[in-house]
């Protein structure tokens, strides 16, 4: 019975369209490739429901000469002491520090002459050869340490011909429970005037206070600095950081950006569950300053404290341009862990 049966299958199978035994073949192929397509024509699903909100503005301009966040010459600005020579002729000094435009160094008053016009090394006994020996190796010492200032000024903090600007970008994860860092930030947008330099700077205060205030909920952080010449460069790469962390949202819900005002509902956002818990809330600082604004590695919260302090005491006209960037924006939307570090895999945890 058993080798009629098979007879009869093969009878069958011979007796079946060709393309049946070609659909079955392909069946298992299709199907996987059906899953890819899906997969592809919709990458951005866990992005759609981002929502994000920004602030501030900027105009960018020639940094203010000599203008330095990170370190200072202690000597600047000093008066240099003098010390006269015999009979009143001529006389001789050292400053302990002069700056000018950014260029840090130590001054000398090299003598005229004394008597009838001769050098005042040429002038007196025995001694004068001592003396000439004295002040050529003041003036030679001189000379070296402004051409060590002039080369290693980027790393001494001091930034030559005064057009040096500081750009700089500060991230922070925070737990979903600071939902009150949320709602400050919407006021802070709410408020400001982001179209005078000092509505600007009241954008950046207030946001770098909310973050101190709120050391308990942050777990994750990063900083990223760079020094360019001119506003040119400057705006390059403030434009650079910005479009960056703005390509990560799937809509900008909230923005008060030189004046121009926006607040629209997130369609994915308006769909969602009003009762999902987030998880995570990423805020973004970028600022542009004169001068060179060094930030810490953060890789603890004491650094970032740090880095928060020093971002905020960036003066008011010292600040180029700042835009703050927070996600997500609206209530109900979410931002889960997998999310977090997958489009921020430079964060630190803290």
């Amino acid at each position: 019975s058993s080798s009629s049966s098979s007879s009869s299958e093969k009878a069958q199978q011979r007796s079946a369209p060709w393309w049946n035994a070609l659909i079955e073949r392909c069946k298992a192929p299709a199907c996987a490739l059906l899953i890819a397509a899906t997969t592809l024509a919709f990458p951005l699903d866990a992005l759609a429901a981002r929502s994000g909100g920004r602030m501030g503005g900027g105009s960018f301009r020639a940094a203010a000469p000599s203008r330095s966040y990170s370190s200072y010459s202690s000597g600047a600005a000093r008066s240099a002491p003098s010390v006269a020579a015999a009979g009143g002729a001529g006389a001789i000094g050292a400053g302990a520090g002069y700056a000018s435009a950014g260029l840090s160094t130590r001054s000398v008053i090299v003598p005229f002459g004394v008597g009838y016009g001769m050098p005042f090394f040429f002038y007196g006994g025995g001694g004068g050869g001592l003396i000439a020996v004295a002040l050529l190796s003041i003036v030679a010492f001189a000379f070296i340490d402004a051409m060590k200032n002039m080369f290693n000024g980027a790393a001494s903090g001091i930034q030559l011909g005064g057009d040096a600007i500081g750009v700089v970008k500060i991230q922070i994860g925070l737990l979903g429970l600071a939902r009150s860092l949320q709602l400050d930030l919407e006021d802070i947008a709410e408020k400001a005037d982001t179209s005078s330099p000092e509505g600007l700077h009241y954008v950046l205060e207030e946001t770098v206070l909310a973050l101190l205030r709120n050391p308990e909920y942050c777990v994750y952080g990063h900083a990223e600095c760079a020094v360019v010449k001119g506003p040119e460069a400057a705006e390059d790469a403030f434009n650079e950081f910005s479009m960056d962390e703005r390509g990560k949202f799937a809509e900008e819900t909230l923005v008060n950006v030189n004046a121009r005002k926006r607040a629209v509902s997130s369609s994915a956002a308006a769909g969602g569950d009003e009762q999902n818990i987030n998880e995570y809330i990423l805020v973004t600082i970028i600022a542009a300053a004169d001068g060179n604004v060094k930030l810490p590695e953060i890789v603890d919260s004491a650094a970032l404290r740090t880095a928060l302090k020093r971002l905020g005491a960036i003066r008011v006209d010292a600040l180029q341009a700042v835009e703050v960037l927070w996600t997500p924006q609206e209530e109900g939307d979410t931002l889960t862990e997998d999310e977090l570090l997958r489009d921020y895999p430079q964060l630190n945890i803290l």
